[in-house]
C-alpha cells in the first residue's frame, strides 16, 4: 500500500529576520534610529522622492534602476531600516514561494542530514518546503500531482516517476529535478552520484584483501538505485579479477539483511565478503553473521554497505560504506530548479556529485 505523507515547513518569517539582521549590519543602523513601526516601501519612496515601483525595482534581483535612483533608495532604506517583504514580493512575481521535495520512506529514515540540508537551503531563499514521503516501491506521480495542485514553484524528486508526470510538470511550467534517478525526458534536470562506478572501488578493495567468493544483497529489480549498485559491483568484480558474485534479493532494510543471511544459514561460510546495496541491509547481515552464524568480521568474512548512515558510523559497527554527498546533491538540484524558472527553454542538465568509499573495521586492510 502506498504511503504518502506531506510536511510543510514555513521559513518566510525566519528568513525575514535573518535578512533584517544582515541588512542592519551592512548599513550600520544605530538602534536609536530604528523606527518603532516597520517601514514600508511607500515610506522609502516618499523619503527618497521616487515612485514605489522604483523602490521595488531596486530590491528586485532583475530590476532595473539608474545609479542615482538606486543610491537615493538605498540611502532612504538605510535611514528607515527598511526590510523588503519576501512574501509580498512573491505575490508581485506570481510565485507561491513553495518548493516541493519528494523522498521515499527509506530516504526519509536514512538521510535526516539531507532533509535538514533541504530545509536550510529553503530558509536562505525565504521559500516554504513541502515534503512528500512515499513508499519506496511506488512511483512519485501521485505526489507530483498533489504538489502541482498546491502550486509549488519547483519540484525536487528523489523517487522514480513516469514520463507522464514529467510532462505534467512541464505543462505547468514547474521545474522538475531528479535526484539519483534518470528519465529520458529532455526538460527534466538530474543530479546523481556515480552509483555504479563507486562499486568498482568496492570490488577492487575486496580483491586486494584476498577475497574471492562474494555475495551481493540487493533490494530487487524494482529498486533503481539497488539495480545500479548491483550492476556496478558485478562489473567491478569482472574488472578486478573476481568471480561473479552470488546475488540475493531481499527487502531494502535491516530485516532484509537479517533474512538474507538466515536464508543462507551455514552455507554463508563459503563467502569471503558480503556487499549490500544499502547500510540497513548490511547492518542486518552483519548482526546475523556475528550473532547467529558465529563468524568473526572481518577475519572470517567482510561486510560492506552503502550510504554511510549515522548508525554505520557507530563504534560497535564500524561499517565500511560509501558516502554520498547528499547535502551538495540537494544544493545542486535546488540551484538547477530555480535556474530553470529563469530560463525554462534551456537544455537539459545532468550532473554528478562524487561519492567516496570509507574503509572501517568490517573490511580488512589491503594484502601486502
Amino acid at each position: 500500500m502506498s504511503v504518502l505523507t506531506t510536511f510543510c515547513i514555513r521559513m518566510q518569517f525566519a528568513h525575514v529576520l535573518r535578512f533584517e539582521s544582515i541588512l542592519t549590519q551592512s548599513i550600520s543602523v544605530p538602534k536609536r534610529m530604528m523606527m518603532e513601526k516597520r517601514a514600508t516601501s511607500y515610506d522609502v519612496a516618499k523619503l527618497a522622492g521616487v515612485s514605489q515601483s522604483a523602490v521595488s525595482r531596486v530590491f528586485s534581483p532583475n530590476g532595473s534602476a539608474s545609479k542615482k535612483t538606486r543610491e537615493k533608495v538605498l540611502e532612504a532604506a538605510r535611514e528607515l531600516a527598511f526590510v523588503p517583504n519576501p512574501i509580498a514580493k512573491s505575490l508581485s512575481l506570481g510565485r507561491s514561494r513553495l518548493a516541493g521535495l519528494i523522498v521515499t520512506q527509506y530516504a526519509q529514515q536514512n538521510y535526516p542530514v539531507a532533509l535538514r540540508s533541504a530545509v536550510d537551503v529553503m530558509s536562505e531563499t525565504g521559500d516554504s518546503l513541502l515534503i512528500q514521503i512515499i513508499d519506496s516501491s511506488d512511483y512519485a506521480d501521485t505526489a507530483i500531482e498533489q504538489l502541482l495542485q498546491k502550486r509549488v514553484d519547483i519540484v525536487i524528486c528523489a523517487a522514480s516517476i513516469t514520463v507522464a508526470a514529467a510532462q505534467s510538470c512541464k505543462d505547468a511550467a514547474v521545474p522538475l529535478v531528479l535526484i539519483n534517478r534518470t528519465l529520458d525526458f529532455e526538460w527534466v534536470d538530474q543530479v546523481v552520484s556515480p552509483n555504479a562506478d563507486i562499486m568498482h572501488d568496492v570490488a577492487e578493495h575486496l580483491a586486494t584483501t584476498g577475497a574471492r567468493e562474494t555475495l551481493f544483497i540487493d533490494g530487487g529489480d524494482d529498486n533503481w538505485i539497488s539495480v545500479e549498485r548491483r550492476r556496478g559491483y558485478v562489473d567491478g568484480c569482472r574488472i578486478h579479477g573476481l568471480p561473479d558474485p552470488a546475488i540475493l534479493s531481499s527487502s531494502f532494510d535491516y530485516d532484509g539483511g537479517l533474512a538474507a543471511i538466515a536464508d543462507l544459514g551455514e552455507s554463508v561460510r563459503k563467502f569471503d565478503a558480503v556487499v549490500a546495496a544499502n547500510d540497513p541491509m548490511a547492518l542486518g547481515a552483519l548482526d546475523a553473521l556475528r550473532h547467529d552464524i558465529g563468524l568473526d568480521v572481518p577475519s572470517d568474512i567482510q561486510v560492506v554497505g552503502h550510504d554511510d548512515t549515522e548508525v554505520a558510523r557507530y563504534q560497535s559497527y564500524g561499517l565500511t560504506s560509501v558516502r554520498q554527498d547528499m547535502h551538495n546533491m540537494l544544493l545542486k538540484a535546488i540551484e538547477l530548479a530555480y535556474a530553470r524558472l529563469d530560463e525554462p527553454g534551456r537544455d537539459k542538465i545532468a550532473t554528478e556529485v562524487e561519492n567516496e568509499l570509507l574503509l572501517r573495521s568490517t573490511t580488512k586492510n589491503r594484502s601486502d
